[in-house]
């Protein structure tokens, strides 16, 4: 199921992939679509108390992505559930458990993609459409498994880490009431709003990577081969890179944060994800102007 994921693989066929994706996925004009799921999912919320994430910022990804690949809307949740329990194979630590559960979500998203191919249950006009038929032009056309691990990979890699952003967007933005009125009194800023939100607290905190070299670290050795655990978390922060590092700036304009990582393994979807991201934020914080936090202690993911 995994086995075409961009984060797992290296040039060349990192770059193959890679290229065959953005060539295919190159439409940005998403905007009303999203903002079709933002409210309609808004009209399905209980009218006073309700879970940001569970009933709200989980289901946004998965519904704008079944829209995006052209596959049937009706499926989303059960994507979703599959999405939130393969996502788990991408932590730097797991239990057997976990690993079992992760197993059984790669079958059941390799059977359902199967059976969507196979039988054509698919948008004419959606991206597994585009894919598929672009596909088939290719001189080295990308195996069957390829292909399904690819519309794995899509709608799995935005799902958990765009709902992250929304939960702790909202909680952030709730918890900084003068920063939201700083929002409210310059509306053009939410997309810097929206990088301050990323950099401040990122949806992704940590990543697993292997020393291709030996690297002086500040006079720590990191040996060639050695596994290493790199805290984006802890980079948003580094007080040499931004000021008041520790403190949320909702129109900060020097912003080169990491939570979408660098290098080859830059994000893909960043663009999706930010777009997203703003438009729930705004329409949530615009429907519900006396938003506030429930009593009791949260619980983190």
């Amino acid at each position: 199921a995994m086995n075409s994921f961009l984060l797992f693989l290296n040039p060349p066929q990192h770059t193959r992939v890679r290229k065959f994706i953005t060539t295919q996925w190159n439409d940005y004009a998403l905007e009303e679509l999203i903002e079709e799921n933002i409210n309609e999912l808004i009209l399905q919320l209980p009218t006073r108390n309700f879970d940001v994430v569970t009933d709200f910022a989980q289901q946004l990804p998965a519904l704008t992505m079944t829209r995006i690949l052209g596959i049937p809307t009706t499926d989303y949740k059960i994507l979703k559930a599959y999405a939130r329990a393969l996502i788990k194979a991408l932590d730097l630590y797991i239990s057997v458990k976990d690993l079992v559960t992760v197993h059984q979500a790669s079958h059941d998203f390799i059977r359902y993609f199967s059976v969507l191919v196979r039988e054509q249950q698919f948008s004419p006009d959606g991206l597994l459409a585009k894919i598929i038929r672009e596909n088939k032009k290719q001189t080295e056309p990308l195996k069957d498994y390829e292909l399904i691990s690819i519309c794995i990979f899509l709608f799995t890699a935005g799902e958990e880490t765009t709902s992250s952003l929304i939960g702790t967007g909202t909680l952030n933005l709730l918890r900084h009431a003068d920063q939201l009125n700083v929002l409210h009194q310059t509306p053009h800023q939410w997309d810097l709003a929206i990088d301050e939100l990323l950099r401040f607290d990122p949806p992704v905190q940590l990543l697993g990577r292997i020393a291709s070299e030996d690297i002086d670290f500040q006079g720590n050795i990191i040996r060639k081969g050695n596994t290493t655990t790199l805290c984006l978390g802890g980079a948003n922060r580094d007080p040499s890179v931004f000021a008041n590092a520790d403190t949320l700036l909702l129109t900060r304009q020097q912003n080169r944060h990491l939570a979408f990582g660098s290098g080859i393994h830059f994000c893909l979807g960043d663009w999706l994800g930010k777009l997203q991201g703003k438009l729930a934020l705004k329409k949530l914080i615009d429907r519900y102007p006396q938003l506030k936090l429930s009593e009791g202690e949260l619980q983190w993911n």
